[in-house]
């Protein structure tokens, strides 16, 4: 990860810092709505923040990775992807916070134990 992908070192906003977040929409669930949503999916979902940071996980990213919800959202994204993919993932991320629907990415991530698991 370089210094300025990470936020939370010098001081520095981020990557995402210059995207501009979208109008404030009308809440149509409960937090114990995504919660339950979450912890049943089996699929890798979270919620991303513009701020870098994941927000929510689901709890198969635990299971498929061994790091616990705590910890992946007390790491910038960033820390988990593999150093090859980074620029790849930033661009995809912009695109998505740009209102683009992603088909298809592929990606490397790291699990607790140091190996890297290609994530779709």
């Amino acid at each position: 990860m370089t210094p300025g992908n990470d936020p939370s070192k010098n001081g520095e906003e981020g990557d995402f810092a210059r995207v501009p977040e979208p109008e404030p929409i009308q809440r149509v669930c409960t937090v114990e709505d995504l919660e339950r949503f979450f912890i049943v999916g089996g699929e890798l979902l979270a919620i991303a923040g513009y701020d870098g940071y994941f927000k929510w996980v689901g709890a198969a990213w635990e299971r498929a990775l061994g790091w616990s919800p705590e910890e992946l959202t007390s790491h910038p994204w960033l820390f988990f992807v593999h150093p090859d993919d980074e620029a790849a993932t930033v661009e995809e991320a912009r695109q998505l916070f740009a209102g683009r629907e992603t088909v298809e990415f592929e990606n490397r991530y790291r699990d607790k134990k140091g190996s890297w698991h290609w994530l779709r």
